[in-house]
């Protein structure tokens, strides 16, 4: 299945792949920034991502597996 990619550009000083991601998506998944990092293999030497950089962002592939909940107190 192939994924489906986002263009973002990015408006704001500072961020770094992770906090770009929060900002996209409210919570990523496990080895999201791996992958965009695989998209654009040249954000891996910096920080933060430049102001104007536009960053490849993969889809999501469709609906998460549910996660079990565990209750502490019953």
């Amino acid at each position: 299945m192939t994924e489906g990619v986002d263009r973002v550009t990015v408006r704001r000083d500072g961020l770094t792949v992770a906090a770009l991601l929060w900002q996209i998506e409210a919570a990523p998944t496990a080895g999201r920034v791996e992958r965009v990092l695989d998209l654009n293999p040249g954000l891996a030497g910096n920080l933060t991502i430049p102001v104007g950089t536009v960053v490849l962002v993969p889809r999501r592939a469709g609906p998460e597996e549910p996660v079990d909940v565990i209750s502490l107190w019953g």
